[in-house]
């Protein structure tokens, strides 16, 4: 060997890191930023923070209106996904699940009239 493998590898080692660079922030996913747009309410936050306190030291540990304030909490956000403010996710498997049920309440049409026409031909033949 006259040592030209040797200057071909660092050659092309420096090449590539010439050539390949990486760009943007190292394992972010496509379409995610940084930080949230939109930072998290005060309500939010006590609430969250309330939740770990009863994580960690039991529901005993909050006081009534710490209490009150998740549940009240978690009772708005229930009613505004129920009123169609949730994910545009959950709304999409809401849809696809009425169509689901539609299709397998046609299905299920579709074989009761195939089985009484069978009937019907068997009893008048």
């Amino acid at each position: 060997m006259d040592g030209s493998d040797t200057d071909t590898t660092t050659t092309g080692t420096a090449m590539v890191g010439r050539v390949l660079e990486h760009h943007g922030i190292k394992g972010m996913r496509w379409g995610q930023r940084k930080t949230p747009s939109h930072p998290a309410s005060a309500d939010h936050v006590n609430t969250r923070a309330n939740l770990e306190k009863a994580k960690n030291s039991g529901i005993k540990s909050l006081s009534n209106q710490e209490l009150q304030a998740v549940i009240n909490r978690r009772n708005l956000e229930k009613q505004y996904k129920e009123a169609g403010g949730g994910s545009r996710i959950e709304n999409g498997r809401k849809h696809v699940k009425k169509i689901l049920s539609d299709v397998k309440t046609l299905n299920d049409i579709y074989r009761t009239t195939q089985d009484v026409t069978k009937v019907v031909k068997n009893h008048t033949s």
